[in-house]
């Protein structure tokens, strides 16, 4: 009896205490899910047609680039500048691809492989006069030769997984070929499709027929902005404002164009950092235990 009159004197007290522990319980998992929240924002390099674009997703196709590139130069490396152009155009690329594939797939648009393979056999593409597959004596892409290059990688992943290994870099850079290949006949079946979809009317047409056919003769005089001279052009800083009030309105943009997208990553030192801090700051303290005392 006593112990439960002392626990009733100090209700008060336990209450305070059971709400500050069930505060800090909530308050904790609210940070984490904040934490979950820009973690899954810091992976998203930007968002198109309202699909989230992940950091790792736009890291391979960056280097699928990149490969391609040093691929078809015969270099090991890329210079800054390149790459932030390499990542430029993946990012224009992917935007392109995305759009058209969408629109594409509404109206049911795709490309076959019976038509990829009719591009092949013709030969006649820019994009694969870039690739290894040039018959010597024509100077031109030969489907046979890329046939031969496919079944022979084929066979050697299984019997000789070393030659494998060699081929594996010139297949990586046929399937990124193939791939752009694929993309560029979708958009250019979508452009055909909607060039046929745009008719003009007699309206139009009338127009057009009268723009081409219609002569007049002119006289026309003109003078050069260069012969005046300077000197000759009196003007105030009134002027100037005057002007610039004027002209103003014809760069006023309705509609905010500016869209910033950022990728904020973390710099944290790493354990061969924090050895090194460790190891200078040891020999400083073995520098003041030897050292002589200033005091003296």
């Amino acid at each position: 009896m006593a112990a439960l009159g002392k626990i009733r004197s100090k209700g008060i007290t336990l209450i305070v205490i059971i709400g500050l522990g069930l505060f800090a319980f909530i308050a904790e998992e609210a940070f984490r899910s904040c934490n979950g929240i820009k973690g899954e924002a810091r992976q998203q390099v930007g968002e198109v047609l309202g699909e989230k674009i992940n950091v790792q997703d736009f890291q391979k196709l960056v280097d699928e680039y990149q490969d391609a590139i040093k691929f078809t130069m015969q270099r090991d490396n890329l210079s800054e500048t390149e790459l932030n152009q390499v990542k430029d155009q993946v990012w224009q690329q992917m935007i392109t691809n995305r759009v058209i594939e969408a629109d594409a797939q509404k109206v049911g648009i795709t490309v076959t492989e019976k038509e990829l393979q009719n591009v092949l056999n013709e030969g006649t593409d820019p994009m694969l006069s870039q690739t290894p597959f040039i018959n010597q004596q024509t100077g031109r892409f030969d489907v046979t030769l890329l046939k031969q290059f496919l079944d022979g990688y084929e066979k050697a992943k299984t019997s000789n997984p070393q030659q494998a290994e060699q081929m594996k870099t010139a297949y990586n850079y046929w399937m990124f070929v193939e791939k752009n290949l694929r993309a560029q006949l979708l958009g250019q079946k979508f452009q055909v499709l909607y060039a046929s979809c745009v008719l003009s009317n007699k309206a139009e047409a009338k127009l057009a027929f009268k723009d081409e056919n219609e002569e007049a003769q002119i006289q026309l005089a003109s003078m050069a902005y260069t012969s005046v001279k300077d000197a000759d052009v009196k003007y105030t800083d009134e002027d100037l404002k005057t002007k610039y009030e004027e002209l103003k309105p014809m760069f006023r943009q309705p509609v905010e164009s500016r869209d910033i997208k950022y990728v904020d990553y973390k710099i944290l030192p790493s354990k061969t950092d924090y050895n090194a801090i460790n190891k200078e700051m040891n020999a400083y303290q073995q520098q003041l235990a030897t050292a002589p005392d200033p005091a003296l």
